[in-house]
């Protein structure tokens, strides 16, 4: 084979690869390792090219493979995932500034020319917390806090924007599959 029937192999590979991002890894582990050498093997009788052809459609044959794993049930879905903790960040984050902002704008109302240091808890429920400085009736410096706990909010929208629950069932048939093909093969 030469470099250019290698490259196209890796090329088919990799792009299944990335038609079955929602299988665990050491599924699409095995599922490129085993593509990989039957487009060796049938390189061998009649080229890359033709190998890659006789494969069909690779969208059909990733949804053939996450078929295998999932069957009919919904699956897990790490892009959603990641998007609704985007969103969810987003929204924490428009809270924070708008919630610091009309704290600061009471302070300012209140006294035209503040001095001083003031603390903001209105967001405790968020874990969101502020401080503002003011020397002459000027802000100096403001900041917001963040608890760690706000993270729980992030990883939420990821497992459940994600639908990743469904993830260690779909691990366990993967693993008791690779023992029965072991114990059989």
């Amino acid at each position: 084979m030469n470099l250019i029937d290698r490259a196209r192999i890796e090329r088919t590979v990799w792009t299944l690869d990335t038609y079955v991002q929602v299988l665990p890894g050491r599924t699409r582990r095995a599922i490129r390792q085993e593509l990989r050498a039957n487009l060796v093997a049938g390189a061998a009788d009649g080229g890359a090219r033709e190998a890659i052809r006789r494969l069909g459609s690779l969208r059909r044959l990733a949804v053939d493979y996450v078929d295998n794993e999932y069957g009919d049930r919904p699956r897990p879905r790490w892009l959603h995932g990641a998007l609704w903790t985007l969103t969810v960040e987003i929204v924490i984050m428009a809270l924070a500034f708008v919630g610091h902002d009309g704290f600061r704008a009471g302070i300012e109302a209140a006294n035209p020319r503040p001095d001083g240091d003031f603390t903001w808890t209105g967001l405790s429920v968020l874990g969101i917390g502020g401080d503002a400085t003011y020397v002459d009736g000027r802000l100096d410096r403001f900041g917001l806090t963040f608890a760690l706990w706000n993270l729980a909010y992030l990883l939420a929208a990821l497992v459940l924007g994600g639908r990743l629950w469904r993830l260690p069932g779909a691990w366990w048939r993967a693993r008791r599959r690779a023992v029965h093909d072991v114990a059989v093969g």
